[in-house]
C-alpha cells in the first residue's frame, strides 16, 4: 500500500483532483457543467479546507472539457468492464489519468499511469491498481489513435451542414405545416398553387392510404354500384326478341277462346294448351 509521505505535491493535487469528481459523479449529476460548477466552489477558500490548487483545477476543467471522450475510451478498452460497474473511485482515478494521457503535454504517460497506480493503492480496492495499470497502458497505446479520432468528430460536429433543404420535404404532407408558415399555407389552399413540386391538399389525400387516387383508377367511393341482376322469370323481353314474342293480352285471349270452343268438337285434333 503506498502511503501518504511518498506522495509529492502534483501527487497531492492529483488526489484533490480526484476527489472533486468522486464527488460529482457520487452524486449521480455528473456532467460538463457539474464538474465546472463544483471545481469554482472548490477554488474558493474553505473554513475547513484550502482551496483547490491551481493544477487541480486545469486537471478537473480538462476533464470536463473532454468528459465524453476520455469516457469512450475508457469503455472501448476495459474489456470484460462497463463504465458503470467501475467503483466511482476508480472511475475518477482513470479520468485524470487518461487526461494527463492524452491532454498534458508536460506529463509523460508513464509518469501519469505511475501516479495513477500510487492513488489507487492508497484509496481504492486491492484489485484496482492491476485494473488501472492494464487499462492506461493500452489508452498509452493507442492514444494517436484516440486523438485523431477526437479531433474528426469534433471537425464533423462543428462543420456539419445540412445536406437537404426545404424542398425535400415539399412532398411529405406532415410536414407542410413546420416548412411553410400559415399565411403561406392557407394561400395556397386559396389560390390552387402546391406547396411543393408533388404535394397534394390534406383534403384530396385519402383518409386510410394517405394517398392521392390515380386518375386511371378511379376511388373506391366513386364506384358506381351495380344493380343486381334479374331472375330469368322476372326479365322483361328485349327489342331484339323478335315479334313472336310481342303478343298483346287480348290477342292472347282470343287465341284461347278459339282454341276451347274447337277443344270440344274435336280434342284428338285440336288439343289445347293444358294438354
Amino acid at each position: 500500500m503506498a502511503n501518504k509521505k511518498d506522495f509529492t505535491r502534483r501527487t497531492r493535487q492529483r488526489r484533490r483532483a480526484i476527489d472533486v469528481l468522486y464527488e460529482v459523479d457520487q452524486r449521480g449529476r455528473l456532467s460538463a457543467g457539474a464538474i465546472h460548477k463544483l471545481a469554482e466552489r472548490r477554488t474558493s477558500e474553505h473554513p475547513t479546507q484550502t482551496g483547490l490548487p491551481g493544477y487541480s483545477r486545469t486537471i478537473v476543467d480538462g476533464v470536463a472539457d473532454h468528459l465524453a471522450h476520455i469516457d469512450y475510451a475508457i469503455s472501448s478498452y476495459a474489456h470484460g468492464w462497463s463504465l458503470d460497474r467501475m467503483p466511482v473511485v476508480d472511475r475518477a482515478i482513470l479520468r485524470v489519468a487518461i487526461w494527463e494521457i492524452l491532454y498534458a503535454g508536460d506529463i509523460t504517460p508513464a509518469v501519469a499511469i505511475d501516479e495513477a497506480v500510487k492513488i489507487a493503492k492508497l484509496i481504492s480496492t486491492d484489485n484496482s491498481p492491476g485494473f488501472i495499470n492494464g487499462l492506461l497502458d493500452t489508452i498509452a497505446t493507442v492514444k494517436p489513435g484516440l486523438l485523431a479520432q477526437e479531433t474528426e468528430l469534433s471537425a464533423v460536429e462543428d462543420d456539419y451542414t445540412p445536406s437537404f433543404d426545404d424542398s425535400d420535404f415539399a412532398s411529405d404532407v406532415d410536414f407542410a405545416d413546420e416548412i411553410y408558415d400559415d399565411e403561406e399555407y392557407d394561400a395556397a389552399l386559396d389560390d390552387g398553387s402546391p406547396l411543393g413540386e408533388d404535394v397534394v391538399d390534406r383534403e384530396e389525400v385519402a383518409p386510410e392510404s394517405g394517398e392521392k387516387p390515380s386518375e386511371e383508377e378511379p376511388a373506391a367511393d366513386e364506384e358506381e354500384e351495380s344493380e343486381p341482376e334479374a331472375d330469368a322469370a322476372d326479365a322483361e323481353p328485349s327489342e331484339q326478341d323478335g315479334p313472336a314474342d310481342e303478343v298483346s293480352e287480348d290477342e292472347l285471349l282470343a287465341d284461347y277462346a278459339l282454341r276451347r270452343g274447337s277443344a270440344d268438337d274435336d280434342k284428338d285434333d285440336h288439343p289445347t294448351l293444358f294438354d
